[in-house]
């Protein structure tokens, strides 16, 4: 890709419409913070349109309402403080990046497959620590990049890699790929929307280093950042695997088990979050959630 297609795709970065503020203030609230609830109820009360929405989410059909809420504080306490962020963030950027075709649609569903599968990790964990709502969030987020890349552009040089395997290697070759055609990877285009909408240098470094097999040592250190990061990959690599492979989710606890060991947990780089075996149990579930999450923002395919 030549520097004139490079320079327009960092315009149309600096193009891209912000994040409402209170969506942005909400993204950079500690989620373990004791006082989350009262912030995010506080924002809600800031901004009628932000109100809505949370208001809206409560009602659908992913949180299963009995009865109809009309009240904010009841909405947030029925989606729950652990969730309310990234739901928030899925509805404000996918009124960003409006699917407009089946790739764009693919994305999405991929983005919330990730965000779903990431958060249920970071609950079942006991390797490492890592905040569910942050990583639902990295999750979402991780491959925004794409969607400023019209059809993951490869020049006539270099072939563009088939589906992925979830093999973290077949990975690091495709962002290889894309860089030597393009001069800037999608982790590092969806790291400047990021910096664009003001998000936490936390999850900028989760989206710029998700591709990255060996973390430079300042992120390695940050265990925090490390973990999300790992957290993230891992999810990506299971999302990737049951889109390709589907058919393995019919398959009995044992044989997903087997599958998911060698594709994904031995593939993984350095010590996984979870066993192969806890992770099979927990497919069946998230998939589900994961399904319910993209139809309800309406990322189901045409």
């Amino acid at each position: 890709m030549d520097s004139q297609t490079l320079e327009d795709l960092k315009r149309k970065i600096v193009k891209l419409p912000p994040l409402s503020t209170v969506v942005t203030r909400l993204l950079a609230l500690n989620p373990d913070n004791d006082d989350f609830f009262e912030s995010v109820l506080a924002l809600a009360k800031e901004d009628p349109t932000f109100t809505l929405r949370i208001i809206k989410l409560s009602n659908s059909a992913i949180n299963t309402p009995v009865e109809e809420i009309i009240g904010i504080r009841g909405a947030i306490v029925r989606i729950g403080t652990s969730q309310i962020a990234g739901l928030i963030a899925s509805m404000a950027m996918a009124e960003v990046f409006i699917p407009r075709n089946q790739r764009e649609k693919n994305l999405w569903r991929h983005a919330i497959q990730v965000a779903v599968i990431a958060r249920v990790l970071a609950c079942a964990t006991t390797a490492f620590s890592v905040n569910p709502e942050q990583a639902y969030l990295c999750g979402l987020i991780h491959d925004m990049g794409k969607f400023i890349i019209p059809n993951n552009p490869i020049n006539s040089t270099h072939k563009e890699p088939g589906p992925l395997d979830g093999n973290c290697k077949n990975a690091q070759q495709y962002i290889y790929s894309e860089k030597d055609a393009s001069g800037f990877n999608h982790a590092i285009l969806g790291m400047h929307i990021c910096k664009k909408w003001q998000l936490p240098e936390l999850l900028c470094n989760v989206v710029r280093y998700h591709h990255q097999e060996e973390l430079p040592k300042d992120i390695n250190n940050d265990l925090k950042c490390a973990h999300l990061i790992r957290i993230t990959q891992l999810a990506d690599m299971i999302s990737i695997y049951f889109t390709v492979h589907p058919e393995v989710l019919d398959f009995d606890l044992e044989q997903i088990e087997e599958s998911l060991n060698v594709n994904c947990i031995s593939a993984f780089p350095g010590k996984p979050p979870v066993a192969a075996n806890e992770l099979a149990t927990l497919i069946a579930p998230m998939w589900l959630e994961a399904n319910m999450a993209i139809k309800n923002l309406n990322m189901t395919e045409s």
